[in-house]
């Protein structure tokens, strides 16, 4: 029986297919609707490469009723619901933005564990703050990590002025994407504010006096927990802000190994440099020699992935087993690198707009690797039944 690898969605939806330009279309007809899934293309990609390896790579996501879901598998190009499946492997790619959705996605892996044990592919990080607070206990990736503090309000902006100057980024404990981060510094006597909302969008506000500035802060952060940190001039010799992706992940004999990087480039001036934020890539290896020299920049990049691989066995030793991990680095002025960020569910999306079709590729065919990896150690299994 072929392993089942179902891949954990937040939700489906449906979006019209539009007619070509050689089709006439009848006033007043209703446009035919196809069925897509979050990350469609990948999970298109890890549907198909996933046949090759003889596993069934199926997408489940939870219903509104509690404890129920629906499971899909592409045939013929298309998602078409195939019953209730039970997994023996769950790929969690839950990105729910909203609370319910989260909850729906946990009480359905609890669901699921109570029909059929199941192996979960990768484990889940808790926020920035904890992981912080893990990494800066290992001597080799202390120096790395920006000083951080929590925001509690008015007093820890005071004190994080005192302690990192007048220039301060402040960033969601649990965001992703870039959403909701906030530059604050001190310009012409005023405290200029910029951003991105909850929606992404750039955003530049201005305040006289600390005052206003931590009233407005305090109302737009609300109930979510926020670190602060100094602000690092992570930027080109052009103002554009940039990070270096890397994407660590698990090969089928279970080691961690590198699948690619990438440069991420933002808009001069912009807080933040990822996709989801307009910002474009650039490969890596080439980008960092026109910028520090040949020499020095391989020098960075395997010190770099040393130091990932490093991080990525440290967080898996308190965190549980994980598939892939993404971090994220910046180089300040200095020619300092800073770990910024690690990613429990990374994007891949860089490789492919940089046409790197081998890491493309890797990165899709890695997670069914060492899945079916997990499925032989595990195994058997109960049988499946829908």
């Amino acid at each position: 029986m072929r392993l089942v690898i179902a891949i954990l969605t937040s939700g489906t939806e449906y979006v019209p297919i539009l007619p070509g330009r050689s089709e006439a279309v009848r006033p007043g007809a209703a446009f035919r609707r196809k069925l897509r899934m979050p990350e469609d293309g990948f999970c298109r990609e890890l549907a198909v490469y996933g046949s090759g390896l003889d596993l069934d790579v199926v997408v489940i996501c939870p219903d509104r009723a509690a404890g129920e879901w629906h499971s899909y598998r592409l045939a013929e190009g298309e998602w078409q619901e195939c019953g209730p499946l039970l997994p023996d492997i769950v790929y969690d790619r839950c990105f729910g933005c909203q609370a319910g959705e989260r909850s729906r996605c946990r009480t359905l892996l609890k669901t699921l564990a109570e029909h059929k044990p199941f192996v979960l592919l990768s484990s889940e990080l808790p926020g920035k703050w904890e992981v912080y607070r893990t990494l800066r206990r290992y001597p080799e990736l202390a120096p790395l990590l920006p000083p951080t503090m929590r925001y509690d309000g008015a007093v820890s902006l005071r004190a994080a002025a005192r302690a990192y100057g007048d220039d301060l980024i402040l960033k969601p404990a649990a965001g992703m994407q870039g959403r909701g981060i906030i530059r604050i510094r001190t310009v012409g006597g005023r405290l200029r504010l910029t951003g991105r909302s909850r929606l992404n969008r750039p955003f530049t506000l201005s305040f006289a006096d600390a005052t206003g500035c931590s009233e407005w802060t305090k109302r737009f952060i609300g109930t979510a927990h926020y670190l602060i940190q100094p602000y690092l001039q992570l930027a080109d010799s052009s103002g554009r802000p940039f990070d270096l992706r890397v994407l660590m992940q698990k090969n089928g004999n279970g080691r961690w190994t590198e699948t690619g990087s990438a440069i991420r480039l933002g808009f001069p001036g912009s807080v933040t440099s990822n996709l989801h934020g307009g910002g474009t890539p650039r490969p890596a290896r080439a980008w960092l020699r026109e910028t520090y020299g040949e020499t020095a920049a391989d020098d960075l990049l395997g010190n770099i992935v040393r130091w990932s691989h490093t991080a990525a066995e440290t967080l898996e030793q308190h965190y549980g087993r994980f598939a892939e991990i993404g971090f994220d680095y910046g180089i300040d002025r200095n020619g300092r690198p800073w770990l910024l960020e690690a990613n429990s569910k990374p994007g891949r999306q860089s490789f492919r707009m940089l046409g790197d079709s081998q890491a493309a590729k890797d990165s899709v065919i890695q997670p069914l690797l060492y899945a079916r990896l997990l499925g032989r150690r595990y195994s058997p299994f109960e049988t499946n039944v829908s």
